[in-house]
């Protein structure tokens, strides 16, 4: 009897080993799920292939914030101010002082477009932003006193034109862009009917029709410019898209 009640292990101490022997299983590092082939016995009956694309999961949680603060990176970097706002205008104001120049081709001088409204339209479409109408009333200032209107006529014009592309924004996102030109259209219209009635308010003359046909022509034809920005800024902050 002895002899056999020493055989026989203590449930506590068997209870002891049962839990020493759990306690290395459940704090066993986190693995990535293996690759194909895992836990398949190798060749000459050696121990199972491990996966060799098996990593910790600390690793790639690493990985995936590098990937996040990349793109926010970029996208801080592509939304600076002075690339979507600074740089269209002042461009927009150099092209109105190059076509202003006393060149003349075959007996016709150089159209006169309302470079303004390709900036003032995309602004509009991009993102709602604070800064974007303080842009557009700075170029409307800028061709008043350029060409020698009435001060606040084309600061008028082009800010109704950018609120009402503003308002119809919802409407217009992720239409073709043929459609798309005949919306940039219809602002420049809008822009051009506010400057003719501010003239006949203002001088109680009627301006040139055919000039004003003339300009908006060649207005519209800067769409692919407006179209080129819009391209390039509109994807840049995912709470408008």
């Amino acid at each position: 009897r002895a002899a056999a009640a020493a055989r026989q292990p203590h449930p506590d101490t068997a209870g002891a080993a049962a839990s020493s022997s759990d306690a290395p299983r459940k704090s066993a590092p986190c693995k990535d799920t293996p690759s194909k082939g895992a836990g398949q016995q190798g060749p000459g009956g050696q121990g199972p292939h491990t996966g060799a694309g098996a990593a910790p999961c600390g690793d790639s949680a690493r990985v995936a914030c590098g990937r996040g603060a990349g793109l926010l990176s970029l996208t801080a970097t592509r939304l600076d101010p002075w690339r979507w706002l600074g740089a269209p205008m002042l461009q927009c104001m150099a092209a109105t002082l190059l076509f202003s120049l006393p060149v003349r081709v075959f007996g016709w001088g150089l159209p006169e477009p309302i470079f303004c409204m390709a900036p003032a339209f995309a602004w509009a479409m991009i993102r709602p932003s604070m800064a974007a109408p303080f842009g557009v009333l700075t170029m409307g200032l800028f061709l008043d006193i350029f060409w020698g209107g009435p001060m606040g006529l084309w600061a008028l014009s082009l800010l109704v034109a950018y609120g009402t592309v503003l308002g119809a924004r919802n409407m217009m996102v992720g239409q073709s862009r043929p459609m798309m030109w005949i919306w940039f259209a219809a602002a420049c219209a809008v822009a051009q009917m506010v400057g003719f009635l501010v003239t006949q308010l203002d001088v109680r003359a009627t301006p040139n029709l055919l000039a004003m046909l003339w300009q908006f022509l060649a207005t519209i034809l800067l769409y692919p410019f407006a179209h080129r920005l819009i391209d390039r800024f509109d994807d840049a902050d995912v709470r408008f898209r």
